[in-house]
């Protein structure tokens, strides 16, 4: 059998320890850093017939028209947003994605930050490390602030498998469900509503929809105006989907009481980043985490069954799972 030529962007350490014997055994692999330019690209790959990236990062038409053997282009990963669409579907070349591998790690990451959030963890973590954990306690026992996330009406914003996982985890622990989604559902649904009622009534609103031209900065000033005064805002999709200027403005004001964010806009997040600076007693309503909720093992498990089935389709001359380009 012959081997087909495979390009990688992406670091070694993780695609050597996830990609499969198979994949190493089926494939003739030239890996490159997911940073590299687009000169470096074509001089290298210039024969590679699939190319395989790490999906936060940019395939132009450059990249595509220049590499003459490519027939699909695998994402890596659930987003895709940085995949030119329409020049791969000019150049008849299939984007794909791996759609819904990491559904279980993301909703176990979204319910963790809901958690975090309601039960204050890093501030309570930075005051028992400062001798300050009875003050505290007492605290919560005075204002009778903190909630359980069984008495919270929680609102999903995108209904994919993501979104339907969180859900249901969010009804183990009690909360009541709401969801929104692009396409809304043909019969009567009492768990769907539009996004300003979904708005209003949710105490949590989770972000759980790709980044696409129409959902960029669409929670800003008047989408966090249309929650519910003293909200959570959880974000584990895409960090674009969130305008940051207007974000900080909400949690200053009290609008919102707190935001759990896996993801922000401009990663990788650099020290000097709006967020990460913001005042203190914003910085102290945020919980962050390093985009990590679809990272785990058995996610890049699933991941790495698809990318090893979909270059053995587009070998064999059969169609690939999860085209998203239309093909």
């Amino acid at each position: 059998m012959e081997k087909t030529k495979l390009l990688v962007l992406e670091e070694e350490s993780v695609f050597r320890r996830h990609a499969p014997a198979e994949l190493l055994e089926e494939c003739e692999v030239t890996r490159m850093s997911q940073f590299s330019s687009v000169r470096e690209i074509l001089e290298r790959g210039r024969e590679a017939e699939v190319l395989l990236v790490n999906p936060t990062i940019t395939v132009g038409r450059q990249v595509i028209e220049g590499l003459p053997a490519l027939r699909l282009i695998q994402a890596e990963g659930v987003g895709f947003e940085g995949i030119d669409l329409t020049v791969a579907r000019e150049r008849g070349v299939c984007v794909c994605n791996c759609r819904g591998v990491n559904a279980a790690s993301v909703a176990e990451h979204t319910l963790m930050l809901m958690l975090c959030c309601l039960r204050d963890l890093v501030n309570g973590h930075a005051d028992v490390l400062e001798g300050r954990q009875n003050d505290k306690k007492v605290y919560y026992m005075q204002t009778g602030s903190m909630r359980e996330l069984g008495d919270c009406t929680v609102g999903f914003v995108g209904y994919g498998a993501i979104g339907r996982e969180a859900a249901r985890l969010a009804r183990a622990f009690g909360a009541r469900v709401l969801y929104n989604r692009a396409n809304p559902p043909m019969n009567e649904d009492p768990e769907y509503r539009d996004l300003d009622s979904l708005l209003q009534e949710s105490d949590i609103v989770s972000l759980n929809l790709p980044l696409t031209d129409e959902t960029e900065n669409m929670a800003d000033a008047r989408f966090f105006a249309r929650m519910k005064r003293g909200a959570i805002l959880i974000n584990t999709a895409r960090g674009g989907l969130v305008n940051s200027r207007d974000l900080i403005e909400a949690l200053a004001d009290g609008q919102l009481a707190g935001a759990g964010l896996d993801v922000l806009d401009h990663e990788p997040v650099q020290k000097d980043h709006i967020l990460v600076t913001a005042p203190e007693e914003v910085r102290k309503k945020i919980i962050f985490t390093p985009h990590i909720g679809g990272v785990s093992a058995s996610a890049f498990a699933r991941t790495y069954e698809v990318i090893l089935r979909n270059i053995r389709h587009v070998r064999n001359g059969e169609r690939p799972e999860n085209i998203v380009n239309g093909l």
